[in-house]
């Protein structure tokens, strides 16, 4: 029904033509239906307001791409991508609806505005409404949860565990309560009180996906990985479609340095989940660095980097741009850990190919984007540079610390 979003949004912009976000969707709504001149309007004016949206740029470099001016995309998709490097997309300015949400009452309006506030970002404002909601309805556990886990990232540990503990002896047969005051516990190093209150949610929902997720974490990080592994088992088998119960165990498997066994199960996850863009890379970067020989298929490899533009991720690359290019300006939703996963996978496939200079270029934009992360990153990204220059290839697939589901 894009004829009817249309009319809304043009409506809206009549009573609020300051909202950028009113300004930005009808551009994107616009490109969607190929009006490419109104689209391209639509989108600088919004860019024009506010200037510093990585995913107006990013909407920018797909409408000129459309229209043919390739120039100006590829400008747009490398601001969009210098924008958005180490720091959160910034929120669209939106009056009407800001308005329209300080209108809303009652615990329920309050609780949406609280998971607004938090998908956004604000967890502090979030917070408080919250624990409005809270007040208005105590008899309401799932209010108690969201307000405990609110606390938690709020970086209030201590109010989340008397909140959450508060929950949990009120409603013991609440799963989802034992489930955040587990991921409580864990996060002030109360691991066996954890694992107390994730197994204590399984009695109570054996289906509790997020109390097996929990748990299996908590296994690993007690070196007990075959049980680990069985709980990632357990919740494919609840949600084949999980990605991240994919690619957790496969990243456990490499770090035990079982690469056989995390090669069979990266081939079984990218059958079962052939859009997954990180189980793609993860397979790639087995079958082009792990130190098995039997192991190790440089062409499969790059077939799997090639065809990234086949997934589903927002935007495929301009024709004719290098790989390098498609990685990093297709996926501009990417976060900037996300796009150094991306290159230096590249830069592996180029090493086992024999192009040590390719594998180069792309390390070294890896490298200009770890150096602005915290943590030991560049470090590694500089290692494996190191490693091209002397033109050997690497043979090491992940490394602790490396992109995570």
């Amino acid at each position: 029904r894009l004829q009817e979003a249309l009319g809304w949004l043009e409506r809206a912009l009549v009573v609020e033509p300051e909202s950028v976000a009113a300004r930005f969707e009808l551009g994107r709504l616009r490109l969607e239906r190929s009006e490419l001149e109104a689209a391209l309007r639509d989108l600088e004016t919004a860019l024009a307001m506010q200037p510093e949206a990585p995913s107006i740029h990013y909407a920018l470099g797909l409408a000129y791409r459309a229209s043919g001016d390739l120039e100006r995309a590829r400008q747009h998709l490398e601001s969009a991508r210098v924008a958005e490097r180490g720091r959160v997309e910034p929120r669209l300015d939106d009056p009407l609806m800001d308005r329209v949400r300080e209108l809303e009452t009652g615990s329920k309006a309050q609780s949406r505005r609280a998971d607004w506030l938090f998908g956004e970002g604000r967890v502090r404002e979030a917070l408080v409404e919250y624990r409005r909601a809270h007040q208005a309805r105590p008899d309401d556990p799932s209010m108690w949860a969201n307000l405990g886990l609110a606390q938690l990232l709020a970086g209030q540990p201590r109010e989340a565990l008397q909140t959450l503990s508060a929950l949990v002896a009120r409603f013991p047969r609440f799963a989802g309560g034992r489930i955040n005051l587990g991921v409580a516990l864990s996060s002030t190093g109360d691991l066996h009180g954890a694992a107390t209150q994730f197994l204590t949610a399984l009695t109570i929902d054996p289906g509790a996906i997020e109390a097996r997720d929990g748990l299996a974490a908590l296994l690993v990080a007690a070196d007990r990985h075959d049980e680990a592994l069985d709980e990632y088992r357990k919740i494919v088998e609840l949600d084949p479609a999980n990605e991240r119960a994919r690619f957790r165990p496969a990243v456990l498997l490499l770090v035990i340095e079982r690469y056989g066994d995390a090669a069979l199960a990266l081939r079984q996850a990218h059958e079962a989940l052939p859009a997954s863009v990180p189980l793609r890379l993860l397979l790639a970067r087995v079958l082009a660095a792990a130190p098995v020989d039997s192991l190790r298929d440089g062409a499969l490899a790059r077939r799997l980097v090639e065809h990234l533009e086949g997934a589903p991720i927002e935007g495929a690359p301009i024709e004719g741009a290098p790989i390098e290019g498609a990685l990093i300006e297709g996926a501009l939703s990417a976060t900037p850990g996300e796009a150094v996963f991306g290159l230096e996978t590249l830069a592996m496939v180029h090493a086992e190919l024999g192009r040590f200079e390719a594998a180069a270029a792309a390390q070294r934009r890896a490298l200009a984007i770890a150096e602005g992360l915290a943590g030991p990153a560049a470090e590694r990204v500089r290692r494996r540079l190191e490693t091209y220059l002397a033109e050997r290839p690497c043979r090491r697939p992940y490394e602790v610390g490396e992109l995570s589901l």
